[in-house]
């Protein structure tokens, strides 16, 4: 059974400064979206995943055994697509993605079979033969995406995948990478909760280094039941309401606003009414 574990993982990059601290958690098969606001801690815990980063305290743990005692044999087991990944401009789509083969120990006879296979499942097919150097924003995700699952990894660690993607481009990833999850597991950082985080099997939390929770969407959405509160109010409420309470949503007309306000109790509010939870309300909820 395919088992991804990190145990009571700390990270510091100075004296006291702590990226991360003390989190844990356990991934089997399935699809997993790491969410959270910016430098919650997301990139580094997804590089300590990848064996990239060694963790200051704790371990990252495959099947029961440390990672970085046979890091090459992880390695071949591993798909990574950092945050910014660097491309040589003078390569074709094709040289590039065999340069990457070649640094993944892919046997040379399996080439141009597998380079066609995942140029074909990412949609790149049709400009392999032209340089990277002139492909657009979302080609060269795809490109990146393709070198990432070019060894058939049982374990796919994505940070941000959807970054310049439309949106029929991320509804056909998501796809892809859900069917994908089935047999390995697929982890994926987001800061866009509307990319189809409800497809993913768990999602983990991060908030200042610190895991704010770790589960399903139902149980996410769950933990603010009778907590969303809906009203209506002129624009030129909004900023106060902003200073008193959480807000997870704001939907203008052309007099009005309808605020989301996530509270524990009722906002003293004129008009104010229970709503139904969604992600964004609980999101706002633990992030607060």
């Amino acid at each position: 059974m395919l088992m991804l574990e990190f145990a009571d993982v700390s990270k510091k990059y100075k004296v006291n400064s702590w990226i991360l601290r003390h989190i844990s958690a356990t991934m089997k098969v399935g699809l997993f979206t790491i969410i959270g606001p910016n430098g919650a801690g997301k990139t580094t815990l997804l590089r300590l995943l990848a064996g990239i980063l060694e963790p200051s305290s704790g371990k990252v743990l495959l099947n029961g055994q440390d990672i970085s005692q046979d890091y090459s044999q992880y390695k071949q087991r591993l798909g990574y697509l950092p945050q910014e990944f660097g491309f040589y401009p003078e390569m074709t789509g094709r040289e590039f993605l065999h340069y990457m083969a070649r640094l993944k120990g892919i046997p040379s006879s399996l080439y141009p079979c597998r380079v066609k296979e995942v140029a074909h499942c990412v949609g790149v097919t049709n400009f392999l033969d032209r340089k990277v150097g002139g492909w657009s924003v979302g080609l060269k995700q795809r490109l990146g995406i393709a070198q990432a699952v070019l060894n058939d990894p049982d374990i796919l660690i994505l940070d941000e995948p959807m970054v310049g993607l439309d949106p029929e481009e991320k509804l056909f990833f998501w796809n892809y990478f859900f069917r994908l999850s089935r047999n390995r597991i697929v982890i994926f950082s987001s800061n866009i909760l509307g990319d189809f985080i409800t497809f993913s099997d768990g999602v983990l939390l991060l908030v200042k280094g610190e895991i704010r929770f770790y589960g399903c969407i139902q149980e996410l959405i769950d933990l603010i039941v009778g907590k969303v509160w809906i009203v209506h109010v002129p624009v030129e409420m909004v900023p106060l309401l902003a200073k008193t309470w959480a807000i997870s949503g704001i939907h203008s007309t052309d007099t009005l606003c309808q605020i989301r306000i996530v509270s524990d109790t009722l906002p003293d509010i004129l008009g104010v009414e229970p709503g139904e939870p969604r992600v964004e309300d609980a999101y706002t909820y633990l992030v607060r």
